[in-house]
């Protein structure tokens, strides 16, 4: 499951990368609706969203779909440049998921580019890990604090602040809610994949392992690093960030920011399927790390080239919902059975 897992998360790291080079061109290419990727509909002006769900209907996209792409219809159906920029552009959508289309090349560039940073980065074995999430956990936190200080200086933050804090309670009563939070909570500590058993085997014998728990699950909480649906990161946020003075900047040090977050994670779940490869076969693979690493990297690579398609986000959004959260809330189900009841005896 983390093999598949990796496969689809990969994509949102070639899309961070994809839009991470776009902003050092001179002028954010989102920001107006001269492109030739615009429509007629654009606007590069004023805009609202009320909050409430917006038109979820894409051009022949099944209802199947729509309720799985749900947080991305949210936001990618502005006519905005940003949210033309990531239909149009970025993507390349297609009418639905029934209509693959072709490969959009510079995304499948941009996710060659971020598995070969995941290969660098694990080539080496748990010591490399080890130096390279100095920087890429305490980066995005130190952006973030840029980040936060700058908007919070803005005309109307304190409206925003105020906004965020209030809760509607009735949004309580709502199904979509309640997965959202089931989606976040196996992402944020991935139960019945055996990732947090993963790493901890790393840890010393003697290690605090209460102690361990607590920091873990304070500091995942306390700071929430996740897509959300892709269109609150590379439309949202994009638009946020054109409201800033020097935009250029901002937008590279927030998808440096986002890069670096969503890294950690991949690290994570690629550890979790080379440990148990090596592990499986220690004296044929053991001393085999670089290739064994490299074939593994390669194969995720080439079946990711299918969410590089023109109906890449539809199949994205399928897989995250039907397979990352229902299958492992299965499988972690059946392990705690086993283990606590038939295993335990």
């Amino acid at each position: 499951m983390a093999s598949l897992a990796a496969v689809w998360y990969q994509n949102a790291l070639g899309w961070t990368l994809f839009y991470l080079g776009m902003s050092f061109s001179p002028d954010l290419t989102w920001s107006s609706c001269s492109n030739w990727w615009n429509t007629e509909d654009c606007v590069d002006g004023d805009y609202r969203y009320s909050g409430e769900t917006l038109n979820t209907s894409l051009p022949g996209t099944e209802n199947a779909t729509l309720r799985a792409m749900d947080s991305l219809s949210n936001f990618s159906l502005f006519n905005t440049g940003a949210g033309e920029f990531w239909q149009y552009r970025a993507l390349g959508v297609s009418e639905g998921v029934h209509d693959t289309g072709t490969i959009q090349w510079h995304l499948a560039v941009s996710l060659l580019g971020s598995w070969i940073v995941i290969f660098l980065s694990l080539v080496k074995g748990i010591k490399r890990i080890g130096k390279v999430v100095y920087v890429t956990v305490l980066l995005p936190y130190l952006l973030l604090a840029v980040l936060f200080i700058r908007t919070i200086l803005l005309p109307g933050a304190v409206d925003g602040v105020v906004f965020y804090l209030s809760p509607d309670f009735s949004k309580l009563l709502e199904v979509q809610v309640w997965l959202e939070a089931l989606l976040q909570i196996f992402y944020s500590i991935s139960p019945g994949t055996g990732v947090v058993v993963n790493l901890s085997s790393y840890n010393k014998f003697n290690e605090n392992c209460l102690r361990c728990c607590y920091l873990t699950r304070a500091s995942t909480h306390s700071t929430l690093f996740s897509f959300a649906g892709p269109g609150l990161a590379f439309v949202a946020y994009t638009e946020g960030i054109m409201q800033l003075p020097f935009p250029d900047i901002w937008a590279v040090l927030f998808f440096l920011m986002l890069f670096t977050a969503a890294l950690d994670s991949q690290f994570a779940i690629l550890q979790n399927v080379l440990t148990v490869v090596f592990d499986q076969f220690p004296n044929k693979l053991g001393t085999h790390r670089g290739p064994v690493t490299a074939v593994i990297c390669a194969v995720c690579f080439l079946f990711g080239l299918l969410f590089t398609t023109q109906a890449g986000v539809y199949y994205l959004q399928l897989c995250d919902w039907y397979l990352s959260v229902f299958s492992v809330l299965l499988f972690a189900i059946l392990e705690t059975i086993v283990f606590t009841w038939i295993y335990g005896e």
